[in-house]
């Protein structure tokens, strides 16, 4: 017995070893020629970091006259492993521990398995779920087909500039990349305008360019990111739609303290704000259901294989959603954790904070030369250089960043005028917090006399 199957832990039981070919009880050669039968083929190509060996998804992307047409293709590997087979108990009871314990398994399915007869190699045929997706201008989406098919990889790439590509002509590149970053501006906006809409009842979508991904960040690792996480938006509508039991998930969410004001009731209150946001939004206001990696992840696998399920006109399968729901505490761990902005410590934290940034005003950062912040410069001049006291926080939600701007504006004899705004940019989130703050107050610059 080798080393790994002999390691034990006393309130899991014995961890499984790694998945093997011997684990695998069908035919494998059969199960793939069955799943190819009778699919349509779709062409596309994949992208992913040089020496990758597992693919689990495919795209093909043509601009429109009346906008783009995106294809989306995920490895439809549930078509190949049997309901029940011994392979997927085992997997699931891999995915169990490794949640369990540090020294649990990292893979769930044979490696050897998965490189022969499912990963999306160049010149091979895959039965896949497919999406078809057709995009107006603005990138809304317009019409939607999910239907299994043959997948076939024309060309394998990495993920460097599209400009490498030589399968690709200028122009294709360009209106590639293009197309990644508009989707990319307009999921941030999308889901910057979802907070904001929550705290402030004048919201209004913007057009924003994000803070990030990073400068570094490969134009083809953007455009497949973006890409799947459309995917997965529809794919979440249609279940939800068919109200079926899937892993959803709720959204990976964490937020940073970037400045404290010297209020710290006032920064409290932001703190409970940026809970209730996290919350209402990243966790219960955003069905999200992932099916883009089932060779990695099993409730990717699992959501897949409903999927297929529904598409073939089966109906829901109580094995299928008895085991889900078992396994629900596992695919609903969120990233981060909100409860240290309102631990009875946080006061301690406050303090350190506010003593390292004391000197560090927000409004510091603004001049006259920065015309896009026309309203943060107004507030700026009308306070005298008294500053508001003004708190920010950085909110992460779906791979994006999101700033949390807040304003609270002490007045002699009045009560305090206080504003929120949520952007993709921190400048920006100032500016309209300051705007919704002038607008409390229209001649406030004259009338008022503000106090620190």
């Amino acid at each position: 017995m080798s080393k790994n199957a002999q390691r034990y832990n006393k309130s899991q039981g014995p961890v499984l070893p790694e998945p093997q070919m011997t684990d695998i009880d069908f035919d494998p050669d059969y199960r793939l020629k069955a799943a190819l039968k009778d699919r349509p083929r779709v062409n596309g190509i994949t992208i992913d970091p040089q020496g990758t060996y597992i693919i689990d998804s495919g795209i093909w992307l043509k601009r429109q006259n009346s906008g783009w047409r995106i294809v989306s293709s995920v490895v439809d590997l549930p078509a190949i492993i049997p309901v029940g087979s011994n392979l997927e108990k085992l997997a699931a009871e891999r995915l169990t521990q490794s949640f369990s314990h540090r020294s649990g398994a990292r893979r769930i399915w044979p490696k050897d398995f998965l490189k022969k007869y499912v990963s999306l190699k160049q010149d091979s045929e895959r039965p896949a779920i497919t999406f078809d997706l057709s995009l107006d201008l603005a990138l809304n989406v317009t019409r939607s087909d999910i239907k299994p098919t043959i997948f076939n990889n024309q060309f394998k790439h990495n993920d460097r500039s599209f400009e490498t590509y030589t399968d690709f002509t200028d122009k294709q590149a360009n209106d590639w990349r293009t197309f990644a970053h508009d989707l990319y501006r307009k999921r941030s906006n999308d889901l910057a305008f979802r907070f904001d809409k929550l705290v402030c009842q004048d919201a209004k979508r913007l057009n924003i360019t994000p803070t990030d991904p990073s400068d570094d960040m490969a134009e083809g690792e953007l455009l497949v990111r973006e890409s799947m996480r459309l995917t997965n938006r529809i794919a979440s509508e249609f279940l939800s739609a068919n109200n079926l039991t899937v892993p959803f998930k709720a959204q990976k969410a964490h937020v940073d303290t970037i400045a404290v004001s010297d209020d710290f009731n006032f920064d409290v209150a932001c703190n409970y704000l940026c809970n209730r946001l996290i919350r209402q939004v990243a966790e219960d206001g955003l069905p999200y259901i992932r099916l883009n990696a089932p060779m990695r992840r099993y409730h990717d696998y699992l959501a897949l294989k409903v999927l297929g399920q529904k598409l073939a006109g089966q109906n829901e399968n109580p094995a299928l959603r008895d085991e889900i729901c078992r396994l629900a505490d596992v695919f609903n761990r969120v990233a981060g954790d909100m409860n240290y902005l309102l631990d009875p410590k946080w006061h301690d934290n406050w303090r350190g904070l506010y003593r390292v940034q004391k000197g560090n005003h927000p409004f510091q950062r603004l001049d006259a030369g920065q015309g896009h912040l026309g309203h943060a410069l107004k507030l700026k001049a009308d306070c005298n250089n008294v500053y508001p006291n003004v708190c920010e926080r950085e909110l992460q939600v779906q791979g994006t960043t999101l700033y949390l701007a807040a304003i609270n504006l002490k007045q002699m004899g009045n009560p305090a005028l206080q504003s929120w705004a949520v952007t993709v940019d921190r400048d920006a989130s100032l500016n309209l917090a300051s705007k919704r703050i002038l607008l409390q107050t229209p001649q406030w610059g004259q009338q008022k006399n503000p106090v620190p």
